[in-house]
């Protein structure tokens, strides 16, 4: 298809009319001759990249004819198809084992630009497929630049702590020496926050929150435009919770700059979602070249996958300057771990009838709908719909803290930071349940509900040239070798690909209930005897089968 598309587009441009043929030539469907679906190794796949010289050779006519802007868009269209073709050959007929090294090739033998715009369209609803598919590609590991002129990416850079405390970190990288620019996403409703003395704003054209083919595809050369035309090396990325982060890493690596992920969740609730989420934002943090780690536990996972990492505190906010109401018990915790949730439930339900006018109030399970279940039927269980209130998260201390009587923490205190410091200097008591049964949280609850403010923990800021200093160290790392090369770091690679494999294999039959209340173990049954009974186990027709099932579900119209 791409050696015809580059024959007739020449031919094409110079014809002065077309005589149609009087029958059809070729079938495209019975000979298919050169283009035949056989299974391929990585050299086999380099044949089949003789696409990336028809297409250049298109792009060069074009342009040495002066037209290339004006059939730019008719050119791309052909050129995601046929790049769209490619892939499907790479996904689904290149041995996977050399998926990395036909990765490399295709990013050193084509325009990176074309190759992303069509790995975005075709992997746009499988981000996580694509993360395991690339393994442990060199491409993404190739050593940095030295750090000069740091871009701060914030999808929104609205009025909330995480791009407070990203600003405020941005004003002390000025005060260090280093040039800074924030890259800012569509304004929050607020509008944009003021920037510090130093610190310079650029606009990208679309947000990362709520991406779509075509947003995703013009914001690709943006990045390049940014290391080109404004001088900026280093890409500090605040958006690592989104989805379609890996196309951004994608997008900045292969633009040549580098890239540090900020994450603001810790390693609980990252594994708080599907093993596929959690695998695929793992394989982005491994492809970084460093991580801002929110905590020691984090720091300690992404060196073990060969990292560079150090433990970055985001400043947090001044506390609100307001009155408080103390209507609510905030709880601070991982949502997937169930002890960390289900003992402040259990507690309140204990004391919820002598507290008529609050309310427990819990951030996060819009991520985690199989823990949502679990909660839910507890929920129902303790009779406390009217006593609990959801909320997205906890990123907005301005809103929360002046209707917050309590503070229950069960995870480790360095992932609240940016809440736990306004609200101690707040005045808000702050207890762990760490450790404590609910019926001794319960008694701790009431005292402190009652006025009984003894048993409060309090949290200080860290001072200024400590965060400073955190931060030094994560850029200047970038000038060190990655931690890759150490063996220690090997079977954390090979566990993270282990998983990978047993999510392709496995996860898809381990599915929640459809809705809440229905079940869907008595139709699981049903359906493992019929498949056990009719594939057998270790047989090429069950692999087969599940394979080609695979195949076709990817491409039903699901939403």
């Amino acid at each position: 298809m791409a050696e015809d598309f580059c024959f007739y587009s020449m031919m094409s441009f110079f014809a002065t009319r077309y005589e149609p043929l009087f029958k059809k030539c070729y079938y495209y469907g019975l000979e298919i001759g050169v283009s035949a679906y056989a299974l391929v190794t990585a050299k086999g796949f380099e044949k089949n990249c003789s696409v990336f010289t028809a297409l250049n050779a298109v792009r060069t006519f074009l342009t040495a004819q002066g037209v290339f802007e004006q059939y730019k868009t008719a050119f791309q269209e052909q050129e995601r198809k046929i790049l769209n073709d490619l892939l499907d050959r790479w996904e689904h007929k290149l041995i996977g084992s050399e998926r990395s090294a036909a990765f490399a090739y295709m990013c050193d033998n084509y325009d990176h630009g074309g190759l992303l715009r069509s790995f975005t369209d075709y992997f746009f609803e499988f981000a996580d497929n694509l993360a395991a598919y690339l393994g442990e590609t060199e491409v993404m590991k190739r050593p940095p630049n030295p750090v000069r002129h740091i871009g701060l990416y914030l999808d929104s850079a609205a009025h909330s702590d995480f791009a407070f405390g990203m600003l405020e970190a941005a004003r002390q990288w000025t005060l260090a020496g280093w040039k800074v620019t924030l890259i800012a996403g569509t304004p929050g409703e607020g509008g944009r926050p003021p920037l510090s003395e130093g610190v310079s704003l650029l606009e990208m054209p679309f947000s990362l929150a709520d991406s779509t083919r075509q947003t995703l595809a013009a914001r690709i050369p943006c990045w390049e435009k940014f290391r080109t035309e404004n001088g900026i090396d280093t890409i500090v990325h605040g958006a690592a919770e989104s989805p379609f982060l890996l196309f951004d890493l994608l997008a900045v690596k292969l633009s040549g700059l580098n890239f540090i992920a900020v994450p603001q969740a810790g390693f609980n609730t990252l594994s708080d979602a599907s093993l596929g989420n959690f695998l695929g934002r793992t394989r982005c943090f491994s492809f970084s070249d460093a991580v801002a780690a929110p905590g020691e536990k984090e720091r300690e996972w992404y060196r073990t996958l060969g990292t560079r990492v150090t433990v970055v505190t985001v400043p947090a906010p001044p506390p609100p300057g307001v009155p408080r109401k103390e209507k609510y018990i905030l709880w601070l915790g991982c949502f997937g771990d169930p002890p960390q949730i289900h003992d402040p439930v259990s507690a309140w339900s204990r004391i919820a009838p002598d507290f008529p006018d609050q309310k427990l109030l819990l951030p996060g399970k819009q991520n985690t709908p199989a823990a949502g279940h679990a909660l839910n039927d507890l929920i129902d269980l303790l009779k406390l719909k009217n006593s609990i209130d959801f909320i997205r998260g906890t990123d907005d201390s301005k809103t929360l803290l002046p209707e917050t009587a309590v503070l229950v923490l069960t995870a480790e205190s360095e992932l609240f930071q940016r809440i736990l410091i306004p609200a101690s200097e707040y005045g808000i008591p702050i207890i762990s349940s760490r450790g404590k049964l609910p019926d001794a949280l319960a008694n701790s609850l009431r005292k402190i509900l009652s006025g009984d403010k003894r048993e409060n923990l309090v949290f200080s800021r860290p001072g200024t040239e400590s965060v400073a200093n955190a931060w030094d160290v994560l850029f200047r790392s970038l000038s060190e070798t990655r931690p890759a090369a150490d063996a220690s770091s090997a079977p954390a690679r090979q566990l993270l690909n282990s998983l990978f494999h047993y999510r392709d294999h496995f996860e898809p039959y381990c599915l929640p209930p459809p809705a809440r209340g229905a079940s869907f173990m008595p139709f699981y049954r049903v359906l493992d005897s019929l498949a056990t009974r009719l594939f057998p186990p270790e047989s090429p027709r069950r692999d087969f089968f599940f394979r080609a099932g695979r195949y076709l579900l990817k491409r039903l119209p699901f939403k």
